[in-house]
């Protein structure tokens, strides 16, 4: 596994994952500037650190039917590859890092690449949260914005 990392975490396939990032980075901006109405007074909810089931049920209203439907299509195919690059660049640039340092080597920070792959994991796992709370829309409980 370490070796097709460090045979991965060249400079060119960084340099690439970095540029693509961008692009992802500027599709979703865009997306959410034109198609999402983001001058909304409220950011999305996935950009937020905490709401209530009100907070969801009144942000959902607001954003209306067409809204809502731009938001699940953002989350599933928008937002559904930016966390995998993002963490892919994360665990190459920690790659390179350690493969360039013998005191990474020495102590053994193999496993800081453990940090990007389990951010990936929550970011999914809040888009999977944040789609059942806009597909059971009205009915959003407090267990569900919790």
């Amino acid at each position: 596994m370490s070796k097709l990392l460090f045979k991965l975490s060249s400079n060119k396939i960084i340099f690439r994952l970095l540029l693509l990032l961008l692009v992802t980075d500027l599709i979703w901006f865009q997306f959410y500037g034109m198609r999402f109405h983001f001058n909304l007074p409220e950011n999305p909810l996935d950009m937020r650190f905490s709401y209530s089931a009100d907070d969801v049920r009144d942000y959902l209203n607001t954003i209306g039917e067409a809204g809502r439907q731009d938001y699940e299509y953002a989350l599933r195919v928008i937002d559904a590859m930016f966390p995998l690059v993002y963490g892919t660049l994360l665990i190459l640039v920690i790659t390179k890092i350690v493969k360039k340092s013998y005191h990474a080597r020495l102590f053994g920070l193999y496993p800081l690449i453990l940090i990007p792959a389990g951010i990936v994991v929550f970011d999914y796992m809040e888009n999977s949260n944040t789609l059942s709370m806009l597909t059971a829309y009205p009915d959003i409980t407090e267990h569900m914005a919790a």
